[in-house]
C-alpha cells in the first residue's frame, strides 16, 4: 500500500512538473502583442549652434546618398540652409531654422538641403513636429508650393512612393509622389494656414495591405483633423508591381528615412520637437504650456470630403 501511494505521489509531481514546463515553453515561444513605440522625440538641446556644420546631432545628419540633397549649409547666393538656432525656440533653448533664398524661378539653382534620421520598418507611421514661419516666409513661386517634411524609402534614389508634407498657397497639404493607384502626385488639400506662432502638426501614414486598398493618410494641426484619405493603394500587390505613374511600387516597400527638406521659397521656417513612432504621439509641450501631452485617441474612419 505504501509503495502504491508513493508511486501515485511521484506521478502527480511529474504531471505537475510537465504542465509547468509546457506552460513555460508556451510563454517563451508564443509572442504577445507588439508594443506601440515612439522611435524618437528630438529637442536639439545637445546640438551645436551657428557652426555651418551643426549636423550630425541627435541622430540627424545631412549625409544622404547623392541625388537626394545638398549639404546643410552653402555660401551660394541662392542657397537654402538648415541650421540650429537658439533664438525663439518652442520647448527649450535650441531648434532648427530653415532659411529659403531659392524661390524656384528660372536660374535660381542653389542649394536645397536635407537633414534626415532613419526609422525602422513599420506598416503604420506617425510624425509630430512643432512648426512656425517668420513674417517674410512665402511659398515657392514654382507651383506656389514648398515641400517641408518627407518620408523616403529603401532602394536606389529612395524609391516610391514618397510622402510629403508642405504648404501650398500658405496652407498645409499632404502629397504622395508616385503612388501605385494614381498616375502622378496625390495632393490632398484642406489644411489651415501656416502661422507665425508655433503649431503642433501631426501626420499619419498607414501602408495598404498588398493587393488591398486600405491605406490611410491623415493630417492634424493643433489637434484638429483637417485631412483624411482612406482606401488608398499606395504600394502594389507584388514584388514587381509598377504603378500608374510608371514607378516601381513593390509590395515589400517601406520608408526608412524621415527628412526635413528645404526645397524652395523665401523667408524662414522653424522646427522643434520632431518625433516619429508607430503610434500617435500627441502635442509637444512648451516651457510655458500646461497642455496635456497625452497621445489623443485615433479618429473614427469617416472620410472628410
Amino acid at each position: 500500500m505504501m509503495r502504491m501511494k508513493t508511486a501515485m505521489i511521484n506521478r502527480t509531481v511529474a504531471n505537475i512538473g510537465l504542465i509547468a514546463l509546457l506552460w513555460l515553453l508556451c510563454t517563451l515561444t508564443i509572442p504577445g502583442p507588439l508594443q506601440a513605440a515612439i522611435f524618437f522625440d528630438s529637442d536639439f538641446e545637445t546640438c551645436n549652434v551657428g557652426t555651418e556644420n551643426d549636423f550630425p546631432c541627435q541622430g540627424w545628419d545631412d549625409l544622404i546618398p547623392p541625388g537626394q540633397h545638398n549639404a546643410e549649409w552653402s555660401d551660394e547666393v541662392n542657397a537654402n540652409t538648415l541650421e540650429i538656432t537658439n533664438v525663439g525656440c518652442f520647448s527649450g533653448s535650441k531648434c532648427i531654422k530653415e532659411t529659403f533664398r531659392n524661390n524656384g524661378l528660372a536660374g535660381d539653382g542653389g542649394n536645397k538641403p536635407t537633414i534626415y534620421k532613419t526609422v525602422p520598418r513599420t506598416d503604420h507611421m506617425f510624425f509630430r513636429g512643432v512648426i512656425k514661419r517668420d513674417a517674410s516666409f512665402r511659398t515657392c513661386t514654382l507651383n506656389n508650393s514648398t515641400k517641408m517634411w518627407r518620408f523616403r524609402g529603401e532602394g536606389i534614389g529612395g524609391g516610391y512612393p514618397i510622402l510629403l508634407m508642405g504648404v501650398r498657397s500658405d496652407r498645409y497639404v499632404v502629397a504622395v509622389e508616385g503612388p501605385y493607384d494614381f498616375a502622378g502626385t496625390y495632393v490632398f488639400t484642406g489644411g489651415p494656414l501656416i502661422s507665425t506662432t508655433w503649431q503642433n502638426v501631426e501626420l499619419e501614414w498607414k501602408w495598404n495591405t498588398p493587393g488591398v486598398s486600405d491605406g490611410i493618410i491623415r493630417l492634424w494641426v493643433d489637434g484638429v483633423l483637417y485631412i483624411e484619405r482612406l482606401n488608398l493603394a499606395l504600394r502594389g500587390p507584388t514584388l514587381t508591381s509598377v504603378g500608374l505613374s510608371g514607378k516601381l511600387d513593390t509590395s515589400d516597400y517601406y520608408f526608412n528615412s524621415s527628412q526635413v527638406y528645404a526645397q524652395c521659397g523665401t523667408g524662414a521656417l522653424y522646427w522643434d520637437r520632431l518625433a516619429v513612432g508607430d503610434t500617435r504621439i500627441g502635442p509637444a509641450q512648451s516651457r510655458l504650456s500646461s497642455a496635456d501631452s497625452t497621445p489623443p485617441a485615433r479618429p473614427t474612419l469617416n472620410p472628410i470630403p
